[in-house]
């Protein structure tokens, strides 16, 4: 079997692994702050996120083997067959990723565990979308198995980077000091505002 590389430059696993880093940008988000956020900004009972969890994950079972199915089954257009996902969905993935971190005022219990729900499930529709044709994109790009573990080695790189904004950058600046005291508290303004800056930055890049 001949192998074929299709001119794989550094620029090329550069822009494959940027890709990566622009979903973590806002995925990494996940981890160390939603559950605090819902906790300590809107105020959401404990166990009632963990069932939120539950079924976003449930969810997700369903939801990832259907995007796997709709992306293999599209044609390719002028952008390919993977490349359209992230600038088609780039936006409303920023977007969601936004207001998932958004306190809307006045709001009851209630209501802001509707409007979790709908955030969180919604933001990892889209980020599959965009997910499931990265991973795929690999296989298209080249032939060649140590060019594809090349690309995967840099799609690595890329997210370390991308993450790495969650959880070593951000704590410096999304934390008040609680009057009185040398305790902090998640700042749900300052947050919103970090996540704007960093949802701009993921679509620029994607």
């Amino acid at each position: 079997m001949t192998h074929q590389t299709y001119g794989i430059t550094t620029k090329d696993k550069l822009g494959y692994a940027s890709a990566e880093a622009a979903g973590l940008l806002l995925f990494g988000l996940i981890g160390p702050f939603l559950q605090m956020f819902y906790t300590d900004v809107l105020r959401i009972d404990p166990a009632k996120i963990v069932t939120l969890f539950i079924v976003a994950r449930l969810w997700d079972a369903v939801n990832d083997p259907m995007w796997g199915m709709f992306i293999d089954r599209r044609k390719s257009n002028r952008h390919g067959k993977f490349k359209r996902y992230f600038l088609y969905l780039s936006i409303p993935l920023a977007v969601i990723g936004v207001l998932m971190f958004l306190k809307v005022p006045g709001l009851t219990e209630n209501q802001y565990l509707i409007y979790a729900y709908i955030t969180y499930i919604v933001f990892g529709m889209l980020y599959t979308g965009t997910n499931i044709p990265l991973g795929s994109l690999n296989s298209v790009i080249t032939s060649d198995t140590n060019e594809r573990a090349s690309l995967s080695a840099w799609r690595s790189i890329g997210g370390v980077f991308g993450g790495g904004f969650a959880s070593l950058i951000l704590p410096f600046f999304v934390y008040s000091i609680v009057t009185g005291s040398d305790s902090k508290v998640l700042d749900g303004q300052k947050l919103a505002i970090a996540v704007g800056v960093l949802a701009i930055l993921s679509v620029l890049i994607y």
